[in-house]
């Protein structure tokens, strides 16, 4: 709790995300650094489609298919495929100019390999961004989905099969290390498939009444503690 008190959100709204996570004892320096443009490019589309659709190729799919019609019937210009309508254009030039409007990068890496399942081995790559954090490969340009499911995914929630977008436990999720155990923590509702509401997405709330903190271990999630929301106030519950 006291690190909470201490965290600067964006724009003092902690579902925008957090400006500072400061180290208070026995916190641990994961040391973010930004992303370059090349490595977003890499995996920009792959996260926005994981998210979507827990698959991480359909977006790139859908952008070569519709690049191959549009070549076919046009005679598109030169230059590779141009994106897909509703998304930003994952061009160099386009994630450059976003990084020069907005004065920083959308994605961070944590220098130090984390280990989110507990087992003692810390070999976890991680990439973060606003919508929260992807485990990646070490050349960052595949999700590990099995681990994203594994670790922070409402297990309920995948078997659910009208399901298709990715339905993780709490949103945005932001990972984090204190006296040698990894945790993670995120917004989420008292709403659940067995209640009987059906299906839903965390990520699409906008007034959140829960903020919690989870750790895997041992192969299954714990919810450790959890805070109610009452406005932009969190307080604490239990």
């Amino acid at each position: 709790m006291q690190r909470l008190n201490a965290t600067e959100f964006l724009d003092n709204n902690p579902v925008k995300g957090r400006v500072t996570e400061p180290l208070l004892e026995g916190f641990v320096d994961l040391k973010p650094v930004p992303l370059t443009a090349e490595e977003i490019q890499r995996i920009n589309y792959k996260t926005i489609s994981f998210d979507r659709y827990q698959d991480q190729d359909l977006i790139e799919k859908l952008s070569n298919k519709q690049y191959e019609y549009r070549t076919k019937v046009g005679g598109l210009l030169e230059g590779g495929p141009k994106g897909v309508r509703g998304l930003p254009a994952n061009s160099l030039e386009a994630i450059n100019a976003n990084i020069l409007v907005n004065k920083k990068t959308p994605f961070v890496r944590y220098q130090t390999q984390l280990d989110l399942d507990n087992d003692g081995i810390a070999d976890d790559v991680v990439i973060k961004n606003k919508q929260g954090v992807y485990i990646v490969d070490p050349s960052m340009q595949q999700i590990t989905e099995d681990k994203m499911k594994r670790i922070f995914a409402d297990q309920e929630a995948l078997d659910w099969p009208s399901l298709i977008s990715f339905p993780v436990l709490a949103f945005p999720i932001n990972v984090f290390a204190y006296k040698g155990k990894y945790y993670f923590d995120g917004f989420f509702t008292n709403l659940s498939v067995s209640r009987g509401y059906g299906a839903y997405l965390t990520s699409s709330l906008s007034e959140p009444y829960y903020f919690g903190v989870f750790m895997h271990d041992r192969n299954q999630n714990n919810r450790i503690c959890e805070y109610q929301v009452f406005g932009m106030y969190i307080l604490l519950t239990h």
